[in-house]
């Protein structure tokens, strides 16, 4: 049951890449190819959300890596702010070093508090609740989850949004 929700905030990005929600999400199975976590990167002026397989939590530092690689290269932007929990993970003096190092700004919210990074964690459940109805339908086994959930999200960046 979701718990009490906090006071909505209205303030939005003003352009694409200046502010990426990012949270982890395991998995109690593995997938179909050994992977365990997804890292979620959702732009808040687009919607736009990106998900990233690993096989361990290890490998978020490389992988983010690659992502920004993959933005300044596609899309010619820089990401400005970054707002994310305080998982373990995201949260690494490797990690915030690079984060510094390319003249990001963190936003890190408490601690057990996921209202305070909310849509990271909306998209994160409206995905879970996409990719399980679509494995289900399907009939698929749950390790399948990796093939639902990028499903989910390529659903989800080619739907309509309306701005609040």
């Amino acid at each position: 049951m979701p718990s009490q929700s906090h006071p909505i905030d209205y303030r939005r990005a003003s352009k694409p890449f200046e502010l990426i929600h990012v949270d982890l999400k395991s998995f109690p199975v593995p997938s179909y190819h050994k992977y365990q976590h997804e890292i979620l990167l959702y732009d808040d002026y687009s919607s736009y959300a990106w998900s990233i397989s690993l096989r361990t939590k290890d490998n978020a530092l490389q992988s983010t890596r690659q992502w920004f690689s993959y933005v300044e290269t596609q899309y010619g932007a820089k990401v400005t702010k970054w707002k994310s929990d305080s998982g373990g993970e995201l949260k690494s003096h490797a990690f915030t070093n690079m984060l510094k190092d390319k003249g990001i700004e963190i936003i890190p919210s408490a601690p057990h508090i996921h209202q305070q990074n909310g849509r990271a964690e909306r998209i994160i459940r409206t995905l879970m609740d996409k990719s399980e109805a679509m494995r289900h339908d399907a009939c698929i086994p749950q390790s399948w989850w990796e093939f639902s959930f990028e499903h989910a999200a390529h659903l989800h960046n080619r739907t309509p949004m309306r701005r609040p």
